[in-house]
C-alpha cells in the first residue's frame, strides 16, 4: 500500500472508538487527528461538505 492503512483487530477496538455503527465518513489530518467526522449514515452522509471540509484542508496545508 502507498498510503497509511488502519487494520481493526478481532475485539473490533477501532470500530467502537470512530463509532463505525452506523456508517461515518472521516477526514484524517496530516497530525493523524480527525479533521472531519460526518454524520451517521447512510442518511446523514453530506458529501458536499465533506469536500468542502477537505479543500479547506488541503488549503490549510499548502
Amino acid at each position: 500500500m502507498t498510503m497509511p492503512l488502519l487494520v481493526d483487530d478481532i475485539n473490533d477496538t477501532v470500530a467502537r472508538a470512530f463509532e463505525a455503527f452506523p456508517d461515518r465518513m472521516y477526514i484524517i489530518g496530516n497530525d493523524g487527528r480527525i479533521a472531519y467526522k460526518g454524520g451517521r449514515g447512510p442518511r446523514e452522509f453530506d458529501v458536499a461538505e465533506m469536500q468542502e471540509e477537505l479543500k479547506k484542508l488541503i488549503t490549510k496545508n499548502k
